[in-house]
């Protein structure tokens, strides 16, 4: 019998087809994702051993969370549908894994999905709150794995959370650890610049392991007002062309992104054209028209923390100042790799002021050659404007950088802040606290053995206006000069002619000399004050017919506005019949002022308006006034001894967290008295005021804020009033009927009249 012969594959084959499977597992990799198999394979498992090694994090996170030994006392639980939940998971795992990690780990510019959510916190109401939810950041560091990624809540209807409809929880690491936290605080504790709120907060999505998330402070209107700044636009400009730096974003070729804007739409295409034009364009006119203080601070920022990343287009937002019509950078994601920074942390123990120079010069060179052209252009622009004088500006804003970041570290409630991050977070942002500071404290010990050269300022040029002056422009009053106004002088004003006052003012008027200040008819001239550095003081100062302030975009409601400017003396002056605008006499950011002896009268809505100040009105009087006596936004006012009579809406007005004292006035023939709303505290003694339609109003307007408090030394129910459910009345009478809605009942509806622009 004859047998077959076995048909057995050979070993070789088994490999060819082996060989040829990798091949074309390779060609589709590469097909794909733009690179070979190997490189794959390392990433799936880099990326699986980062989720382990996370897991456990989570796992430690867990622990410590339901032990109660973290520090961090916001949570959050978020809650899912399941179908959305997987949906979210599967939008992660194909756009950003796949399509972005995997392959040439491009930004992740893609709109992406909102799903259904519902939050609560335990720190506000503990109740559930509907919202939309969605994964957020551009890169790898928002998205490390599927139980830890930046997400941005955004709440239906009034619906709040931390004051705001939109809530952005990033993974720490995405802003340094602690570093944009920080860098935000020196910014506006030195600088005066725009501040971003940072808080650690843990949350736990549906059933799984709670994890820390840092809540960075949403880029919206609220974010302003938190500020104290007036409400305008906050934008994305490219710097002489659309939004880039990052070549997905060229492609889209926007020009302007509004992060907040205005209500008033044409009101806000009329800034954000004009804008357009100066950023396009570029050179000294715009450069003159950005807050100088605050962009040598966003320089200085970069020099501090060794980091370009916050001067590239669409990190360096922009908030347009409606005050004093300049434009003011933030500093945001000052470094969004922090080991990158800290590699070189530490600074010279002695580097003479010649090196620091160099220094600065090949910082700008290096951003220039990364295409990031505003920052070099605008220090082009202050060396030749000021010479060697510019590097004495720079140098002190980065000795002012170190000392700040010294404080802060240093200062008790960072400490603990350090303190409340957890294992692996925990060690990391530890390390970047002693780097920080490390760096902080080399920087100083640089400047105390080699200081620049003492900044030689300008010698001070005095004015003297006296007699009879005429202006058909306008006049502008420059930082480095003071005027003297003598007793007795005369200024008319035509033409739309505008007094533009950046140095001291001295305006030394008397009771039977007062200086006056008036508009021809027809002419919609206003007046403008700012000096930071210094006392300024208006004495007997008659301002007649003036209007609210236009010029180009920059518009302020008030006849006369003055910003920013602290020990302000406004003494014996009658301010009478403005033609236009909201308010008679608007201080804005001013600390310290004293009124004393000033007569309000005929205006055509509010007489003064307090934003953001403080000081004390003493002994003034307001008659036949078309809105508001007193009204103030986030200040702190003494009202004493002063006269109210014809007052069509409000004679004293608190609002969004002031603080008044309302003590010896008399109040007649006022449609409303007292009112307190949002979050405001008015504390009332010793008032004499009879004749009027409504004494009290307390009650809450803006969602943003809580109620209202009002202090009364007497019996409240002796007089008529409208209380908000949820208002704190105190008072030495018994517990007063409060009702749901007092808004209604206001402005013009039932009581009050509403604000004439």
């Amino acid at each position: 019998m004859q047998l077959r012969k076995s048909h057995t594959r050979k070993p070789g084959f088994l490999l060819l087809a082996l060989a040829a499977a990798i091949l074309l597992l390779d060609w589709v990799s590469w097909a794909k994702f733009g690179v070979h198999l190997p490189a794959v394979l390392e990433k799936v498992y880099h990326n699986d051993n980062r989720d382990y090694r996370h897991l456990n994090e989570a796992t430690l996170s867990h622990y410590v969370w339901e032990k109660g030994q973290v520090a961090v006392k916001d949570t959050l639980r978020i809650d899912m549908p399941e179908l959305e939940y997987q949906s979210m998971i599967g939008e992660w795992r194909k756009t950003f894994r796949n399509d972005h990690f995997m392959g040439r780990e491009e930004p992740w510019l893609e709109k992406k999905g909102k799903y259904k959510a519902r939050v609560k916190h335990n720190m506000s109401d503990n109740k559930w709150h509907s919202c939309k939810l969605s994964m957020t950041g551009m890169h790898r560091d928002h998205h490390g794995d599927l139980n830890r990624f930046s997400i941005k809540l955004k709440l239906k209807g009034e619906d709040r959370l931390f004051g705001g409809k939109a809530v952005n929880l990033l993974v720490p690491e995405s802003r340094g650890f602690i570093v944009d936290w920080c860098a935000n605080q020196v910014f506006a504790q030195q600088f005066g610049g725009l501040e971003i709120h940072y808080t650690p907060v843990m949350v736990q999505v549906r059933k799984q392991l709670p994890v820390m998330l840092l809540r960075e402070e949403n880029l919206d209107k609220f974010v302003i007002e938190g500020n104290r700044r007036r409400e305008s636009i906050l934008f994305e400009k490219g710097y002489r062309g659309p939004l880039k730096d990052i070549e997905g974003l060229k492609a889209q070729n926007i020009d302007f992104e509004v992060n907040s804007g205005l209500d008033d739409s044409s009101r806000q295409a009329v800034i954000m054209n004009e804008a357009s034009r100066l950023f396009n364009q570029g050179g000294p006119e715009l450069f003159e028209a950005i807050d100088e203080k605050l962009m040598l601070g966003a320089l200085g920022a970069g020099l501090a923390f060794g980091s370009w990343h916050h001067l590239v287009d669409i990190n360096l937002h922009w908030y347009y100042n409606p005050v004093n019509n300049r434009f003011e950078p933030s500093v945001r994601e000052v470094m969004a790799d922090p080991s990158r920074v800290y590699q070189d942390i530490g600074a010279p123990q002695a580097w003479p002021w010649k090196e620091r120079q160099r220094h600065y010069r090949n910082y700008f060179a290096e951003l220039h050659r990364r295409g990031f052209d505003l920052a070099p252009d605008y220090f082009a622009y202050l060396l030749e404007r000021d010479g060697e004088l510019a590097y004495i500006k720079l140098d002190k804003a980065l000795q002012t950088w170190a000392q700040g970041i010294q404080q802060v570290l240093q200062d008790t409630s960072m400490q603990q802040a350090s303190h409340q991050y957890y294992g692996y977070w925990g060690r990391k942002t530890r390390y970047v606290h002693h780097e920080l500071l490390g760096r902080a404290q080399n920087l100083l010990q640089s400047f105390q053995t080699h200081p620049c050269p003492e900044e030689k300022s300008m010698e001070t040029e005095t004015l003297t206006w006296r007699g009879r002056l005429s202006f058909d422009q306008d006049f502008v009053l420059q930082p480095h000069q003071k005027l003297i106004i003598q007793p007795g002088t005369q200024v008319r004003l035509s033409q739309n002619a505008h007094l533009i006052w950046y140095g001291e003012v001295h305006a030394m008027g008397t009771s039977t000399q007062p200086i006056v200040i008036e508009a021809e008819e027809g002419s919609h001239s206003s007046g403008f004050l700012e000096h930071p550095q210094g006392n300024c003081e208006l004495r007997y100062l008659h301002i007649q017919g003036l209007s609210s302030f236009s010029k180009g975009i920059w518009k302020t409601p008030a006849a006369f506005t003055v910003h920013a400017t602290p020990n302000l003396i406004m003494d014996g002056g009658w301010f009478f019949d403005n033609k236009t605008g909201d308010d008679m006499i608007n201080l804005f950011g001013c600390q310290n002022f004293t009124m004393t002896g000033c007569r309000y009268e005929k205006t055509l809505s509010d007489a003064f308006d307090s934003d953001f100040s403080s000081g004390m009105v003493k002994a003034c009087t307001f008659v036949n006034i078309g809105n508001d006596g007193v009204d103030g936004s986030g200040s702190r006012i003494d009202i004493l001894n002063s006269l109210f009579d014809g007052i069509s809406d409000k004679a004293i007005s608190s609002g969004e967290r002031s603080h008044f004292l309302a003590q010896g006035n008399r109040i007649r023939n006022a449609e409303l008295v007292f009112v307190a709303k949002d979050q405001s505290v008015l504390k009332v003694a010793s008032n004499d005021f009879i004749g009027n339609k409504l004494d009290f109003a307390v009650f809450q307007k803006k969602p943003e804020y809580g109620p209202a408090r009002i202090e009364f030394t007497g019996n409240l129910t002796q007089f008529s009033g409208l209380f908000q459910n949820g208002s704190e009345i105190q008072h030495q009478g018994p517990a007063l009927e409060t009702v749901k809605n007092v808004e209604d009942l206001l402005y013009g509806n039932l009581y009050g009249k509403a604000t004439v622009k």
